[in-house]
Formats: C-alpha cells, structure tokens, sequence
C-alpha cells in the first residue's frame, strides 16, 4: 500500500506542472486487508485492523492532500473520496459499524450506501452534507466535463454516469432520480429518491413487492408497500425502460474479463 502511495504522489508531481489537466485514480485496497503494518498496529481507539488501517489510510490521504498544497494546485483540483461497498458480513464488529443492514455482495443499503467525500478549495463549500443520489459511475462522466474531454468520452455504448459538476460544485440537485442496484445479472433493487423497492426478496416476502422508505427506515426492516400503491407504476416504467434499453444495447463484457482471457 506503501508503495501505491508513493506512485501516486510520483505521478501527481509529474503532472503537476503540464499544461494538461491529468486523472488520478489511487485505489487503496487499506480497509480489505486482514492485517496491519506494524507502526499502525493498536493505534486506534477501536484496537481493530479495521480501526487501525483507517488510521494509516487517513495519514496517507492526507499527505496526497498535502502534495496538492505543497505543489500550489489545489485550487485546481478536484478530489473524490469515495467507498466501493460495504462492510464485510464475517468481520465482527466492523461489519456491524454501518448504519445499515446488509454489507458487501448484496442489495441492501448496507451494501450499496457508501461515504463520499468531495473536496475542492475555493469551489466546494466545506462542512456540507448532502443525502441526493449520486453513483460512482456519474464520477467518469463528471471528471470528464471537469477535464474538458467529454468529447473522449465513446459514443458506441450506453454511458451510465450522469454529469454531476453544477451537483458538486454549485449545490445544485442531484441530476439522478433513480439507481439499479444489480444482483449478478439481474436487477436486485431500485432506489428512487427516498424510495426503494426490492425485485429480488431480500427479507422474505414477495419478490418485487417490498417497497421501503430508506429515510425514515434506514435499515430495511419496515415494508410500506400498501402507503406505496402509487409508486408501483413509476418504479415499474423505469424497470421496462431500463430493460428495453439492454435488448437494444446488451451489457458488453467488463474489461478485466478480457485481461484473463
């Protein structure tokens, strides 16, 4: 992890001083790791791996914040922190921090509602907490606009992300009404607004029956279907439409299939 980082810093100061704007995706595999490097070990209050990474990792994403001040271009530079699921179930206590139900590999909010974090100084008003949707496929689509290469951006395929720049910078709404949460092959849940409904039964029950209110009952235990009649049928067009868009555009390969083939 160490070493990532220190690419990552590498690269920033490479680029730093081109006159092209540059990406950067750091993945930082901290937080899945089972152990702990030996200067962090038992620095948390927690005194857990998970609790002792997230020290580390915060250390280490603070120097990359600093490398953007020391460089003078943090004004100039947008940066996303953000998580790619949930907590792991058969990781006691960490899997039960969440606020949620559920955790990595299913549909519940557990295991899709993820922290994010924008910062930009000067252009994000610090201190701001927003609950609109926002996926990490609008990320590719919004670094893009930000980047000026939306005209990069291939036009043989169906882009899912949403351009969400004005949603990051201005404050203004979420340009995302609705998310499909995949379960394998198959859509699992849709989440509209402070709606969800499951297609796939995640509590028992009737698959696609079960309607929740994600902001009064956060964790999924309370079904509301019949305070719901109404949102069957804007839940069930966005379903066909969705659906209809895959028999005409069918989901092509991910590319790291094609790295082993």
């Amino acid at each position: 992890e160490e070493e990532t980082f220190k690419r990552a810093v590498d690269f920033i100061e490479r680029n730093a001083e081109g006159e092209k704007p540059f990406f950067l995706y750091w993945a930082s595999n901290f937080v899945t790791m089972f152990t702990v490097h030996p200067d962090w070990a038992g620095k948390s209050a927690q005194g857990t791996n998970s609790g002792d990474q997230f020290m580390e990792h915060d250390h280490y994403v603070g120097q990359l914040l600093r490398t953007l001040e020391d460089l003078g271009i943090a004004e100039n530079t947008l940066v996303v922190w953000m998580s790619d699921n949930g907590p792991m179930y058969d990781f006691f206590p960490e899997s039960s921090s969440s606020a949620f139900t559920g955790g990595k590999g299913d549909v519940l909010e557990g295991g899709v509602h993820v922290p994010a974090i924008a910062w930009w100084p000067g252009i994000i008003e610090p201190n701001q907490i927003n609950a609109e949707l926002l996926q990490v496929t609008d990320m590719y689509t919004t670094a893009a606009r930000i980047g000026g290469a939306m005209d990069e951006i291939p036009n043989d395929r169906v882009i899912d992300g949403l351009e969400q720049s004005s949603y990051l910078m201005a404050g203004t709404p979420s340009r995302r009404e609705y998310i499909f949460h995949y379960s394998g092959k198959n859509v699992g849940a849709i989440r509209m607004g402070q709606y969800k409904r499951h297609m796939v039964a995640a509590h028992g029950g009737l698959p696609g029956k079960a309607f929740h209110d994600i902001y009064k009952d956060p964790k999924e235990e309370h079904g509301v279907m019949a305070e719901l009649l109404w949102a069957w049928v804007p839940f069930d067009d966005i379903l066909l439409m969705h659906n209809e868009l895959i028999e005409k555009y069918p989901h092509r390969a991910p590319y790291y299939s094609k790295m082993t083939e």
